[in-house]
């Protein structure tokens, strides 16, 4: 089964393009260490935890600014749970599409077998379901800091997988190192399609005349890592989204990639001492001061809408 023409993918269905409303597009209901979650499970930290503490941020975001669809960009090797997922959309209302594909990092086995077969794999949970269930991804993932053997091998098999799928296909890259643009070439190699890539994390590098580069392949640009404790870095970020919008305003995006349950505190870690969110709005600075922050430089209700609405459903909806 392939995906429905004109429905995005989500954790509890396909759901209608004109229906995902507000869009955040990049973010986390849970990201940690695959081996430890694995391992230790409950005793790691609490599922139900996370599902409620999840849930409480999500409805927030929903009541407060109205966002509607959140994507979560956590691929396998991050501690993908679609389960998990499944239950955090069912009791927040909020629509969460899910991902797949790969974090950067060194597997023995990943080299093993050829990128086509992994390739294959991928494929498979979109079109048939992923995690022994029949929920299916609505976006693929790869990610680059430095251009190593095995990057270049998920590259590859990430690449095969998105000319086969036709989903949207968001890069972790690291523009600082001036080297997203060789690996976008890696994608295009393996059949990728600019026009359903995201490249994330553009707001990290103080280079804007490289972002536009990286716009100028074809691809979509998304400004993130926007927060409360980073003052400056808000500030700064909002007038990059704001220039950015003069002229590439058709392919931007913005997004916290905020984690909604912080697992540097586990079980053990917890008895010791108490735990406080260090920001338990995470998921609402965009619409609590960034948003502002864009309006007082001259953005209207309309290109907002396009930010936020507009531009997240056109990513999200697969090549047909």
């Amino acid at each position: 089964m392939s995906h429905t023409p004109g429905k995005i993918e989500t954790v509890l269905g396909p759901v209608a393009s004109e229906d995902l409303g507000p869009t955040l597009i990049h973010e986390h209901i849970l990201c940690c260490s695959l081996s430890l979650w694995h391992t230790f499970g409950e005793r790691w930290f609490q599922r139900e935890d996370v599902i409620e503490t999840a849930v409480d941020k999500l409805r927030r975001l929903s009541n407060r600014h109205g966002v509607r669809t959140v994507v979560d960009g956590t691929p396998l090797n991050l501690t993908r749970d679609l389960p998990l997922l499944a239950e955090v959309s069912r009791r927040s209302g909020v629509h969460i599409v899910a991902s797949t594909g790969f974090y950067f990092y060194d597997d023995f086995s990943y080299m093993r077998f050829p990128a086509e077969d992994l390739a294959d794999y991928l494929v498979d949970e979109c079109r048939y379901g992923a995690e022994d269930s029949s929920i299916r991804p609505g976006i693929l993932k790869c990610a680059v800091e430095e251009l190593t053997p095995s990057v270049r091998f998920l590259f590859e098999a990430v690449g095969r997988a998105q000319r086969a799928t036709g989903l949207p296909l968001f890069v972790h890259t690291a523009p600082r190192r001036q080297n997203t643009l060789e690996a976008l070439d890696l994608l295009f190699d393996a059949g990728a399609v600019p026009e359903k890539i995201i490249v994330g994390h553009c707001g990290d590098t103080l280079d804007v005349p490289y972002v536009r580069e990286i716009l100028k392949s074809g691809c979509w640009v998304e400004i993130d890592r926007l927060r409360r404790n980073k003052p400056e870095d808000l500030v700064r970020r909002a007038a990059m989204i704001a220039d950015l919008a003069e002229d590439h305003l058709p392919r931007l995006l913005i997004s916290h990639d905020y984690v909604c349950y912080d697992t540097l505190q586990n079980e053990k870690t917890r008895l010791r001492s108490p735990y406080e969110d260090p920001d338990p709005d995470g998921l609402c600075l965009i619409h609590d001061e960034v948003l502002p922050r864009l309006r007082r430089d001259g953005m209207g209700e309309q290109e907002l809408y396009r930010l936020l609405c507009e531009n997240p459903r056109t990513i999200l909806t697969p090549i047909a």
